[in-house]
């Protein structure tokens, strides 16, 4: 009778148990972790819990235990941290994008032979685009090249084992280093003049060398073939990617351009 009794009494109770365990269980739940949490003291927390896209729990490991359902997925932070996604308020994801499927120097300083070792492997990678395909090489920190003061000309591309043209843009943006075949597509010549806000860079001879500053290299951008639909779209989940893996959530485009939409 006493345990009928108490059964009877547990039981609306372990009714509304599983009722509150239902309505605040969480989707997820992270613990064990060193949680910053960006609040006006910089506190450190050890849990979170997410439900429905939201933060609704930030606390030590006991208090998010009733946040926690069957169908909860649970990661062991294991001490590691974790702190709130960055919002970046000037970027330009899809040129990014874009450059992530570029033949890429990746910023490192080179020498001349490093440098043509690399654009020749991206040659080699894609020779189905010989003998007329644009070749554009990104991401050139042109002012650390090794030694010091080192030069570059339109021949350090030609000797390359290829027909194609070939640009390499600095890091920085302003400077473009052409092949001969991509300086003939382009018309520069010894008597073209050097246009309004930009430079020819010429031998004693004056000779175009291949360096070419702002304004004279824009010629490129109606030579080199505009990205396609499918290009821009790959491009995009590209720059999506890179921005995740470096824990960026948010973002403003500061000059979206229509492909861009």
């Amino acid at each position: 009778m006493t345990r009928f009794f108490i059964a009877h009494l547990l039981a609306p109770s372990l009714l509304l148990a599983s009722c509150f365990a239902a309505e605040t269980a969480a989707d997820r739940v992270y613990r064990s972790g060193r949680v910053f949490t960006a609040d006006a003291q910089d506190s450190i927390a050890q849990a979170v819990a997410i439900r429905d896209g939201r933060i609704v729990y930030v606390g030590k490991n006991e208090g998010v235990v009733p946040f926690i359902g069957s169908s909860t997925k649970v990661t062991n932070l294991d001490g590691h941290f974790l702190m709130p996604g960055l919002v970046d308020g000037h970027m330009h994801p899809l040129e990014a994008g874009l450059k992530l499927q570029k033949c890429s120097l990746d910023y490192q300083s080179l020498t001349v032979a490093e440098l043509q070792q690399r654009v020749q492997a991206c040659l080699d990678k894609t020779k189905e685009q010989e003998p007329d395909g644009w070749l554009e090489v990104v991401s050139w920190f042109q002012e650390s090249m090794r030694p010091a003061g080192v030069k570059t000309n339109c021949a350090t591309l030609d000797v390359l084992k290829t027909a194609r043209p070939i640009i390499v843009r600095s890091s920085f943006g302003h400077t473009v280093l052409a092949n001969s075949r991509a300086l003939a597509l382009a018309k520069i010549t010894k008597v073209t003049p050097d246009p309004l806000g930009g430079k020819i860079w010429r031998d004693a001879d004056g000779k175009p060398t291949g360096l070419l500053e702002d304004s004279a290299f824009a010629v490129y951008a109606n030579l080199i073939p505009a990205p396609t639909p499918e290009e821009n779209i790959a491009a995009a989940k590209a720059a999506q990617q890179a921005m995740i893996a470096q824990g960026v959530t948010s973002f403003l485009d500061a000059d979206a351009a229509a492909e861009d939409m």
